[in-house]
């Protein structure tokens, strides 16, 4: 099972998923079922590299979430 762990604000949102083929990256929100205001704003973290959203997860993951820090 991949370890998903959401941090900061995604924390509530962290959990352990089944992958049994690998899972495109762009996939992320939805499965972690986060809130809409977040889905564009998720940093997804592997091996302390940023995924790209064509990248796939696999099943023996442990991937961070961050929120993108946005202001003005």
């Amino acid at each position: 099972m991949a370890s998903i762990v959401g941090k900061g604000v995604l924390h509530p949102y962290s959990q352990k998923l089944a992958f049994p083929e690998p899972v495109p990256v762009s996939c992320l929100p939805e499965l972690m079922k986060l809130p809409e205001i977040y889905r564009k704003s998720i940093i997804p973290v592997r091996n302390g590299k940023v995924l790209s959203l064509d990248e796939l997860l696999h099943d023996d993951d442990e991937i961070f979430v961050f929120i993108a820090v946005m202001g003005g």
